[in-house]
């Protein structure tokens, strides 16, 4: 891991001159420096956008004017990108918090599952991922092991702290981040800086690299008991979708195109034409509007793709469906 080489140059005459304690106090604070000069991305759909230059295609567009204003933007977009580093918040799955087999023990894993909140969109660290069912299972980036005197000591901290730690990722998306699919599954890998695991009642911190002195507090995190994981009883078949129900389900593409508005800063309406299968998959998509064969429009097209319906019995659902950016 490489730290912004202006900071070396600024701190090391000054360590040297200082005592060591001082100096491993700064030392072990590294991540928090690294993560300074990150740019802090704050919700899933934000870093979708992020990776739109990655991912979107400029092939299919007939106005070759067009075609060559969206191939400039995109390489504009991944240079730009590629110089920089981004602090995200990891997901539940990013973290695994069990008792051992020991019984007087809690091993305590991160993985490089950046945000993988629920199929249909992940962002992982570089390597290999697994996949059982909708469950992703991506490499273990570190590993440790809580030691308590007691098999009831372990089992009341790993249900107090262990199932509220939180972590946080320093990442880069490399000009070419590899970019892919696996049915319902679409993803990216990025180059992973940094990554630190940390209790937010308290701060200490269990893992890091490179080396953290805390972690933010946040006592509301500890007010009340965990919040129970909660079976979700498959929804009965509709015999139409419901426009609240198709609301529902573009809330995600909407927030996303939010993004798309903030990267471009491009006002106008785009205008959708879509057709939904039985199963709730998007059978047909038709953009037409001002954004139509741009950039923004491009964007538009990949929140779009993302999109799952509720299943009805009605074989085929045909829809019309408005983005305003303003």
């Amino acid at each position: 891991m490489r730290a912004p080489a202006i900071i070396l140059a600024l701190l090391t005459p000054f360590l040297a001159s200082t005592p060591s304690a001082f100096a491993d106090e700064v030392a072990s604070d590294a991540f928090a420096s690294v993560a300074s000069s990150a740019q802090a991305v704050d919700s899933s759909s934000a870093m979708q956008a992020l990776l739109w230059p990655q991912s979107a295609t400029c092939e299919g567009i007939n106005d070759e004017l067009v075609r060559l204003q969206c191939v400039g933007v995109k390489k504009a977009s991944q240079a730009r990108t590629a110089t920089r580093s981004y602090l995200l918040e990891g997901s539940g799955a990013a973290i695994q918090s069990v008792v051992a087999a020991d019984k007087k023990s809690v091993d305590i894993s991160l993985f490089a599952c950046i945000q993988c909140d629920f199929v249909g969109s992940l962002v992982l660290g570089l390597g290999d991922y697994e996949r059982n069912g909708a469950q992703i299972e991506a490499p273990s980036l570190a590993k440790t092991n809580k030691v308590f005197a007691t098999g009831k000591e372990a089992e009341a901290w790993n249900k107090r702290i262990g199932q509220r730690l939180r972590a946080q990722f320093i990442v880069k998306l490399p000009a070419n981040t590899e970019r892919f699919s696996d049915g319902d599954l679409v993803g990216h890998k990025v180059e992973v800086v940094g990554y630190r695991l940390y209790n937010p009642c308290q701060g200490d911190v269990l893992l890091a690299k490179p080396a953290s002195a805390a972690g933010p507090v946040d006592k509301e995190a500890c007010a009340a008991d965990p919040v129970k994981k909660i079976i979700v009883k498959k929804a009965p078949l509709v015999d139409r979708l419901s426009a609240k129900q198709i609301k529902r389900a573009m809330k995600p593409a909407q927030n996303q195109a939010k993004a798309c508005h903030k990267i471009y800063n491009i006002e106008g309406r785009a205008k959708y034409k879509i057709v939904i299968g039985g199963d709730g998959s998007m059978v047909e998509m038709i953009q037409s509007g001002d954004f139509l064969g741009t950039p923004t429009g491009l964007c538009l097209d990949q929140a779009m793709s993302k999109v799952v319906f509720p299943k009805s019995k009605k074989a085929k659902t045909k829809i019309s469906y408005p983005i305003l950016l303003r």
